[in-house]
C-alpha cells in the first residue's frame, strides 16, 4: 500500500463514507475533503470539514499507511500537526495523541477495493520510461485524452508564467529581450544567456547603432576575441565604445558546447541571436496585436537574419518555432497576467495552433502509441504530461490515468 493512493482516494471521495464509522465508533461526515498540500510540509490536506456526532470541525487531514507512522514521522514534535481533525490510514495499528488529545481515525483496510488497488499498481509499476499507461491508451475514448492535454498545457503555461514573475521585471520589452535569449540557448545555455542580458539590459542595447548592437552582444558574452572582427576600418573605435559601457562579459567557461549539435553551439546561437535582435524590435508586439500578424512579424525578422547569415549559420524553421513556442507564447501569457487581458492569453495558445507540432524523443513516444498532435498546443501539453506525469508516475493526477482506474 501506498500513501499517495489514499492521498489520491480521500481526495477523489472513492471512499464509501456511508458505510463506514470512526474507530472508536462514532459516526461522522465528510462535508469537504479539503485542498491537497502538495508540499512536504505540512498536513496532507488542509481546510475539511467534517461532521464528528453532530458537532462540525474544520481543519487538516493526515493520512497515512498505518497509525504508527505518525510517531514514525515525527509529527508529535511538529506544532503545524495540532489541530488535525482527522486521522485517516489503511492500517489502524496504534492510537495517535497530539498534546494529549486523541486524534479521530478511521481505517480503510477494509473496504479498499482489491480491483482498483490491482490496476494502480499496474500503472505504478510499468517500464522505465515508457508510458505506463500505453497497454490502455487504445481502449480511451479520445475525449479524456485531449482533455487531459489542454489541462497539461495550462499546468506548463502556469509554470513558465511563474518562472518569468521570479524575474522580478515589469518591463515589457525587457522581460521579451530575457525570454529571446533563453529561447536562443535551450536547456543547456539558459544561464548564461540570462545572464548576457542582465548584463546587458535592452534599454541600453537600443541606443546603439546596428553594428554595435552586435558587437555588444558577442562583447557581453565572452566567447569572441575582440581581435577576430576586422571588416570595417572604424571596428577598434566601436569596440573601445562597447568597452566604455562597462558591461562586462559572461565567464566562458559558463557556455556549454558537450552534448550539443555544432549547429547549436553558443558561438553560433549568439551571432543569430545578435542578429534577430537587430532585425526583430521587442517595442513592436502591443496587447493589440493578433496571433498571425505577430507571426508574420518573427518570420521576417527570420528571413532577413538569414539574408545577413551564410550556411550553418542561419535560424532552421524548427529553431524559429521553437523560440516563438519559449520565448512569444510564455510572454503573451505573462503580458496578460500584467494587463489583466484574458484576450491576450487566447492569443498565446493561438499562435501556438499556427505552428507545428513539435518534433523529438517525448513526442516520438507518444506516437508510437496512436497519440499524434497536431499542431504546437497539442505537442506542449503532450511534452509536460509526459514530464510532469508520466516520468514522476503521478498517474492518479491525470486524466488518463483516473480513468483507466475507475473502469
Amino acid at each position: 500500500m501506498k500513501e499517495e493512493y489514499l492521498h489520491y482516494l480521500w481526495k477523489m471521495k472513492r471512499i464509501p463514507f456511508h458505510q463506514m464509522h470512526l474507530q472508536d465508533g462514532r459516526l461522522f461526515r465528510v462535508i469537504s475533503s479539503g485542498i491537497h498540500n502538495e508540499n512536504n510540509d505540512g498536513p496532507d490536506f488542509y481546510d475539511a470539514k467534517i461532521e464528528i456526532d453532530g458537532l462540525i470541525w474544520v481543519g487538516p487531514v493526515e493520512l497515512h499507511v498505518k497509525s504508527s507512522d505518525w510517531y514514525l514521522h515525527k509529527h508529535q514534535f511538529d506544532t503545524a500537526y495540532d489541530n488535525v481533525i482527522l486521522h485517516v490510514v489503511y492500517e489502524d495499528n496504534q492510537p495517535v495523541y497530539q498534546n494529549d488529545r486523541l486524534i479521530p481515525s478511521l481505517e480503510l483496510k477494509s473496504i479498499i477495493d482489491p480491483n482498483h488497488v490491482s490496476n494502480y499498481f499496474k500503472l505504478k509499476n510499468g517500464l522505465k520510461n515508457v508510458l505506463t499507461c500505453s497497454p490502455h491508451l487504445h481502449s480511451i475514448n479520445e475525449i479524456y485524452i485531449s482533455s487531459t492535454i489542454d489541462r497539461a498545457l495550462v499546468s506548463r503555461m502556469e509554470r513558465k508564467l511563474a518562472d518569468i514573475i521570479q524575474m522580478g521585471m515589469n518591463e515589457p520589452s525587457e522581460v521579451l529581450y530575457r525570454l529571446i535569449a533563453k529561447a536562443f540557448g535551450s536547456k543547456v545555455n539558459q544561464l548564461p544567456f540570462e545572464e548576457l542580458t542582465i548584463r546587458l539590459p535592452y534599454s541600453l542595447l537600443r541606443q546603439l547603432n546596428k553594428r554595435k548592437r552586435k558587437l555588444a552582444i558577442e562583447y557581453a558574452s565572452g566567447l569572441f576575441h575582440p581581435n577576430r572582427i576586422s571588416e570595417f576600418l572604424n571596428e577598434e573605435r566601436n569596440l573601445r565604445d562597447i568597452a566604455s559601457l562597462n558591461i562586462g562579459s559572461v565567464n566562458n567557461k559558463s557556455w556549454k558546447f558537450a552534448g550539443v549539435r555544432p549547429t547549436g553551439f553558443p558561438t553560433i546561437r549568439i551571432q543569430q541571436f545578435a542578429e534577430f535582435i537587430n532585425y526583430f524590435n521587442v517595442n513592436e508586439i502591443s496587447p493589440e496585436i493578433s496571433p498571425i500578424e505577430l507571426l508574420v512579424l518573427i518570420e521576417n525578422a527570420i528571413a532577413k537574419v538569414n539574408n545577413q547569415l551564410t550556411g550553418h549559420l542561419k535560424i532552421s524553421k524548427a529553431l524559429g518555432e521553437l523560440i516563438i513556442i519559449n520565448a512569444f507564447v510564455p510572454f503573451l501569457i505573462w503580458l496578460a497576467k500584467s494587463k489583466d487581458r484574458m484576450d491576450i492569453t487566447q492569443s498565446g495558445v493561438e499562435l501556438l495552433r499556427l505552428l507545428s507540432p513539435e518534433s523529438n524523443a517525448i513526442i516520438s513516444s507518444w506516437k508510437r502509441y496512436g497519440i499524434i498532435p497536431k499542431n504546437a498546443q497539442e505537442s506542449q501539453g503532450l511534452i509536460e504530461l509526459y514530464n510532469e506525469h508520466c516520468l514522476k508516475k503521478k498517474c492518479l493526477s491525470c486524466g488518463v490515468g483516473n480513468k483507466i482506474l475507475n473502469r
